[in-house]
């Protein structure tokens, strides 16, 4: 296996991650399609037995009755497969690898899905899962029936928006635990239960927040966060304030070349009134508005004109270029190809329309016919068929167009410069207040931004530190109104800092909702930033000792200690080395430490009452009185 695996190249090892994997010829490994269900009976196949749902069956508290029934399910399985291996390639639901049994602990009947599920006990789903795969798999020591996958993710049957949370129980209580996420919550709560606290109430506030997310650059597990808040005022001025802060933390910090983007829902909500877009298309329409910055204006266009297309048949068609820039295709035979795809449904598997393989294959030809087969490379393979593709995106709203909901041409062509404007903040709002003058929600969002951006004025913050971005469309779900985030050019971590009006978040908490603004600066990124600026001076890490009296020697320790003291009575900052090493070591580590005085005992100051001080950075020295070196040490300070 790890000869095959390592004669791949990176392109073949990353499909074989995907759910319907291309044969590599050269090797010997044919085609397969991973996706099989058989929760309880063989699912989308075809007549099979079909047994009680998961969680009924769990209700028997029999794991060797559930052995029993994975095992009937597995015989029907390798029967299913080798008949369509006989009728050719197995293909969806005809596989081996089946995608059960589903062991997630199903605790929130919102997930919708409990059904596959063996409950909510953790014990009896280990005992019954563990039983299925047995079933499933066979008690062969060599060879395998069929491959079990257990299936889904540790907090897929909880609300999504608790996915990255961490979380426990404690002490065998009910009560979940969770460690932090973020400091918004906490603010809620404490105002929920302080209604008396004077408003507007104004904090800031600088923790620890964790997510059960992907270690990456500019991801953290564990980060510091710190937020600043306004609740209880719906004016403009408070959400100015909180952008002003931003810009003076990090002008402060001696950032020079960055932008604050600031948008408002309100807006995004009247873009899509003017669009018309439908209800069920909104969310991808802020999708793709929001990549603007990514992938240009022609990018989101063609995304908001395939908004609403099935995306089993884009993913045919996808596959089909990629084989052609493989050179595993043909020209001539692509119609017939993607006739022969078979495309997932909640119904079953279903063939690749005839006639629409037909209307797709010309397009899709023209297209292909610029691009020579082997002319891409291995690792762009993937993205650059999904970029051809476009081309074929008329042809699927011709066909599809009587019976999907999808976003008008007219309406993309009418969108697109509202959401490219250039010029000024100002320009830019007067122009969109005389396009959307009818849509009385867009009109308030231009309100409250023209107000945001005049306040800024006032408070000092340079025009150019601010920028209108109509795309940003970041925490739909949750802001209210003004939403900001802010970009340092070439940093190459996301955004520094993120925030918005959250109106309807403390009504969580609280019998009535309360207004909100604020934001929040994710430390951690912004040291990243800094170190790969050079930001940072010498000094920074380095310690705050200003002096390290040094131990000459054992039967001196006592007299060193006894001075240490009384600088450090004295107001300075004092570190008692404590071995009595050689001097010169000694002096290495204040070096090293970047403590810029040292404090010397020897015999003959012990003797005397005094005390040898020696400058490190001017490299001064004097013997004086002990009485008298905390004013010298000071001096030399300042």
């Amino acid at each position: 296996m790890d000869d095959l695996i390592g004669r791949m190249t990176l392109e073949e090892k990353a499909l074989q991650l995907v759910n319907d994997t291309p044969a590599i010829e050269r090797l010997g490994v044919p085609a397969y399609n991973y996706w099989s269900e058989a929760l309880h009976g063989v699912a989308r196949a075809g007549l099979a037995t079909v047994f009680p749902q998961a969680i009924s069956l769990a209700a028997m508290w029999d794991a060797p009755l559930m052995f029993r029934v994975a095992t009937a399910i597995s015989d029907e399985g390798r029967a299913k497969y080798h008949a369509a291996k006989a009728h050719g390639a197995p293909t969806w639901y005809t596989g081996l690898t089946f995608w059960s049994p589903n062991i997630n602990i199903f605790r929130d009947p919102r997930w919708g899905r409990g059904q596959e599920t063996y409950g909510e006990d953790p014990y009896l789903t280990s005992r019954m899962g563990i039983a299925f795969v047995r079933g499933l798999q066979g008690d062969d020591p060599k060879y395998r029936k069929l491959d079990a996958t257990a299936k889904h993710f540790a907090v897929h049957s909880g609300p999504e928006a608790e996915r990255l949370i961490y979380s426990a129980t404690y002490g065998g209580k009910d009560e979940g635990l969770m460690l932090r996420y973020d400091l918004s919550v906490p603010l809620a709560r404490v105002v929920a239960m302080h209604p008396n606290l004077p408003k507007p109430f104004k904090r800031y506030h600088l923790a620890p927040v964790w997510r059960a997310d992907r270690p990456q650059r500019g991801r953290w597990r564990e980060f510091y966060q710190c937020d600043v808040d306004t609740v209880g005022s719906t004016s403009m001025l408070a959400d100015a304030e909180t952008i002003a802060v931003i810009y003076a933390v990090l002008h402060r910090l001696g950032f020079r070349e960055f932008q604050i983007h600031i948008n408002n829902r309100k807006l995004l909500i009247g873009l899509g009134e003017f669009a018309g877009v439908p209800a069920s298309l909104l969310k991808e329409l802020y999708q793709s508005v929001d990549k603007l910055p990514k992938i240009g204006v022609e990018g989101v266009r063609q995304e908001l004109l395939a908004a609403g297309l099935p995306d089993p048949v884009r993913d045919a068609i996808r596959k089909v270029a990629r084989l052609y820039l493989q050179g595993k295709v043909g020209l001539d035979t692509l119609a017939e190809r993607l006739a022969g795809e078979t495309l997932p449904g909640h119904d079953g598997p279903a063939a690749f329309p005839a006639d629409l393989a037909a209307l797709v294959a010309g397009p899709l030809r023209d297209i292909l016919a610029a691009v020579p087969p082997g002319s891409v490379e291995p690792d762009r393979l993937q993205d650059t068929a999904g970029e051809l593709i476009s081309g074929v995106t008329p042809a699927l709203r011709a066909y599809y167009g009587g019976t999907l909901a999808l976003i008008p041409e007219a309406v993309v062509a009418g969108l697109l410069p509202l959401l490219d404007l250039q010029g000024d903040n100002r320009a830019m709002l007067a122009e969109l207040r005389a396009q959307l003058a009818a849509y009385p929600t867009a009109v308030e969002g231009i309100d409250e931004l023209e107000a945001i951006l005049r306040y800024l004025e006032a408070l000092g913050v340079p025009e150019r530190h601010v920028r209108l971005d109509v795309s940003m469309a970041r925490g739909l779900e949750y802001y209210t109104g003004s939403i900001y985030e802010t970009v340092v050019e070439e940093a190459n971590v996301g955004s520094v800092t993120g925030g918005g009006r959250f109106d309807n978040l403390i009504g969580m908490f609280a019998e009535r909702s309360l207004p909100a603004v604020g934001m929040s600066i994710g430390i951690e990124r912004l040291i990243a930033v800094m170190e790969d600026q050079g930001m940072f001076p010498p000094s920074v890490g380095r310690t705050t000792v200003q002096v390290l009296v040094t131990a000459f020697a054992p039967e001196l320790l006592e007299p060193a200690i006894a001075f240490a003291a009384q600088l450090r009575a004295a107001g300075l900052r004092v570190q008692s080395y404590f071995d009595p090493i050689a001097l010169r070591e000694q002096v290495g580590y204040a070096n090293t430490k970047g403590i810029p005085v040292i404090a010397i005992i020897g015999p003959d100051e012990a003797a005397q009452d005094r005390v040898t001080v020696r400058n490190l950075l001017t490299k001064q020295q004097q013997t004086v009185a002990r009485a008298e070196a905390a004013a010298l040490i000071r001096a030399w300070l300042e």
